[in-house]
């Protein structure tokens, strides 16, 4: 929780929503939904790495862990879910003055095209199939729930530097992310594509891009956002693989990309070769 927390904190301020049911502290839970429900095979193990009173306790170390810093303490407010429903329908600033609500950020032309057949794929750990330009499938053949499997292509230096979003159109069995690449040592951001189960369409600003799980604390207060000038560092690009323990360390699962755009890009300019 505290790492979430400070990837929101480090990156766009996004607000860090957290969803439980009260039964989830008590003891009922354990004994019967944890220990003998039947229909629970996602969380058949939970019991091997905390009980009820672990988890409140939990609940309450995160909570005194924001209060008792300083920067975080006056940054963070904790709020109901209808209390911020109604901020995000108007939201003020520290002083409690109102704001204006944001405009959406423009979507920079031209939109590439074409990139599946156009660029030059390595699997790790994963195999690709390009359908057509536009579309491929993805098959990651997941070996451990902490070491993703990729497949990924080099992109020519400084061509997404005036990138402002990326596109995508899916169906994956679990969930995935896009990564970006550097070859300078720069911290790798990732966008992480958490929807399962039919058809999906993503818009995602490059601003929305952070530091991957991998990630330390300190990477995050180095990182900033994503902008133009870390675009222009951008090497390449990787589908990397999110396992879940309901998918299992060993089990192969599927994605398709039915379209993949990069808007503020011509094709051409991102090919390495």
């Amino acid at each position: 929780m505290k790492h979430t927390f400070l990837m929101r904190y480090y990156g766009n301020r996004a607000p860090l929503t957290y969803g439980a049911h009260p039964i989830e502290y008590t003891a009922p839970y354990d004994e019967f939904t944890l220990g003998t429900q039947a229909n629970n095979y996602g969380f058949r193990d939970v019991l091997t790495y905390s009980r009820y009173p672990a988890r409140q306790q939990a609940m309450k170390d995160f909570v005194s862990w924001i209060k008792a810093d300083p920067a975080l303490s006056k940054d963070t407010y904790f709020l109901s879910a209808q209390q911020l429903v109604e901020y995000m329908k108007a939201p003020y600033d520290k002083s409690g003055k109102t704001v204006a609500l944001p405009t959406a950020d423009p979507v920079a032309a031209p939109a590439s095209n074409g990139l599946f057949s156009r660029l030059t794929w390595v699997g790790d750990g994963a195999t690709i199939n390009v359908v057509d330009g536009n579309s491929a499938d993805i098959v990651f053949n997941s070996v451990s729930l902490t070491a993703p499997v990729k497949v990924s292509a080099g992109l020519t230096a400084g061509a997404l530097k005036n990138v402002s979003h990326i596109d995508i159109k899916y169906s994956t069995d679990v969930p995935f992310r896009i990564r970006l690449l550097t070859s300078d040592g720069t911290v790798s951001m990732t966008a992480l594509l958490a929807g399962t189960g039919g058809d999906r369409t993503a818009r995602i600003r490059v601003k929305d891009f952070f530091p991957g799980t991998e990630a330390s604390p300190e990477t995050f207060t180095a990182a900033g956002l994503v902008n133009s000038a870390y675009m222009a560092k951008v090497t390449g690009i990787a589908f990397e693989s999110a396992a879940t323990r309901i998918t299992g360390p060993t089990k192969a699962f599927n994605t398709h990309i039915k379209q993949l755009t990069l808007r503020g890009v011509a094709t051409p300019a991102l090919c390495t070769q």
